[in-house]
């Protein structure tokens, strides 16, 4: 019953905006992001999407894909940025950016000489619903290498902060990993090309009323 109730109050929300619409974008937008596109690629987008459209009330709430792509799902979000491709009946999804996946180590406790050294150390990645988590654990189990330990983590600070410090090794977006302060106390590896990129889609529902505020965004996103 709640999903139904999520998707009647949806609804109404829908039709004031339909009856209040004008060619001046306004009213609310709730818009979710997996946490690395959030910290680099979204802030100055944001900004400057906000100086020119002060009327939309923007709200951007942070998750794993597998949580955002739910949210979408039950109305909660307008839409959401996340790893890609989405494929679900229910959803459109939009190319936003492709990112190169790196591993990182921090430059005492943990170089690696090869892959197989990833065998003798802890691997540190974000809970359940990652799509970078998932496709690290599917490179490892394709090369035959099994970490002696796992350790998950709420946030993509804690990860880094820990590998810093010697805990583990973790595998993480370079854009992001460029952009640390302590960059330069990290080690940074290339992995095999089959599973060093991940694709940042966005996506709405399909049955949904593209508001002006939601159009305006999408173009200003410049997503196709």
């Amino acid at each position: 019953m709640l999903i139904y109730t999520d998707k009647l109050f949806s609804v109404l929300e829908e039709a004031k905006n339909a009856i209040d619409s004008d060619e001046i974008p306004r009213g609310s937008l709730t818009i979710g992001s997996i946490e690395n596109v959030a910290a680099i690629r979204l802030p100055d987008l944001l900004t400057s999407f906000m100086t020119q459209f002060p009327q939309v009330d923007l709200s951007l709430k942070g998750g794993t894909t597998e949580a955002l792509i739910n949210e979408v799902l039950e109305y909660k979000l307008d839409g959401a940025f996340v790893t890609g491709p989405v494929d679900h009946p229910d959803l459109v999804q939009y190319t936003f950016r492709e990112e190169e996946l790196v591993l990182i180590t921090d430059k005492v406790h943990s170089k690696i000489e090869s892959f197989k050294d990833i065998s003798q150390r802890t691997i540190l990645t974000l809970e359940q619903g990652c799509k970078y988590r998932n496709g690290f654990e599917t490179w490892l189990e394709t090369e035959g290498v099994y970490p002696r330990k796992r350790m998950n983590f709420s946030s993509l600070e804690g990860i880094v902060g820990c590998v810093k410090s010697g805990l583990g090794i973790s595998l993480l977006s370079k854009s992001y990993v460029n952009r640390l302060p302590i960059k330069e106390e990290l080690n940074l590896y290339s992995i095999p090309e089959h599973y060093s990129s991940m694709l940042t889609v966005f996506i709405h529902r399909k049955n949904v009323l593209l508001t002006r505020a939601l159009q305006e965004f999408k173009n200003w996103f410049e997503l196709e």
